[in-house]
């Protein structure tokens, strides 16, 4: 069985007592991250005696693992415990590494659990301080600036997952979306005729912000509406980073805005059940 993470400190204190000298792990993402999961009773975590901790968020048919690896040689027989639980649904890790030699050691232990990579994704930085343009050249389109919480949480899910792959994707949950609604942390495009949304922009703040997503609807790509988008954020954000596809359309959009690649670099494997 699995434990379910009801608090804050809980997810602190497990964090902390798992930290080893040689541990691997895939989470360095703050508390604040996991709040919703944690509200929502989505959260949890299986520990063993040889010091490895597995963390799991909930989604209605895969889940997403964070882990903490102190001794490798157990991980194969603590996996199947681990996913015998869930009936082998299908489950999602993403590795950050910086060097491809680092990666490898990692891949070939998820590799012996029967995960298969899906895709590979790179950190690009924008630390330019910028004045741009953010006035539509469209009569029909117009950014959307009063939000219905619930209503609106809804069609900016919908609209996310039409544009991002379900697993891979990093989708946020209903609950996170209104609150980030309400922290002003979306700028979206709408079509004025149609209430129809065309464009938007997710982001987090912290040290620096970070674009969680970025998608225009497909009939009004090459209109410049994604570089909209990017102006608006950067006139309101000196130092801005993102994730995205290695080698994707997405990667040379970028770049072609100013942003350049860190050292930071991630995979995303999945494992599809048996």
């Amino acid at each position: 069985m699995l434990d379910i993470i009801d608090n804050k400190n809980m997810l602190s204190n497990l964090m902390i007592n798992h930290l080893g000298k040689n541990l691997i792990t895939n989470c360095y993402l703050s508390i604040k991250e996991f709040e919703d999961e944690i509200e929502l009773k989505t959260l949890m975590y299986r520990e063993f005696p040889t010091g490895n901790l597995y963390i799991l968020k909930y989604r209605e048919d895969f889940m997403i693992l964070y882990y903490y690896i102190n001794r490798a040689d157990s991980v194969k027989n603590e996996f199947n415990e681990i996913k015998s639980i869930f009936d082998n649904k299908k489950i999602v890790v993403e590795i950050p590494y910086r060097e491809e030699l680092q990666l490898e050691e990692v891949l070939d232990l998820f590799d012996e659990l029967g995960f298969s990579l899906s895709l590979k994704r790179i950190n690009l930085e924008h630390q330019i301080e910028a004045r741009l343009d953010t006035t539509c050249p469209y009569s029909e389109i117009e950014w959307k600036y009063f939000f219905d919480s619930i209503e609106d949480s809804t069609r900016i899910r919908e609209f996310l997952l039409d544009n991002f792959d379900k697993y891979t994707g990093c989708i946020p949950l209903k609950e996170t979306i209104m609150k980030k609604i309400e922290s002003n942390y979306f700028y979206v495009l709408e079509n004025v005729e149609s209430k129809e949304i065309v464009g938007v922009l997710e982001f987090d703040l912290g040290r620096t912000t970070t674009i969680k997503h970025l998608a225009v609807s497909k009939e009004y790509r090459g209109k410049g509406l994604g570089r909209l988008l990017i102006n608006m954020m950067l006139n309101t954000n000196k130092n801005v980073n993102v994730w995205t596809t290695f080698s994707s359309n997405a990667e040379q959009f970028y770049k072609n805005n100013g942003f350049v690649t860190t050292e930071y670099k991630s995979a995303v494997l999945i494992y599809e059940g048996e």
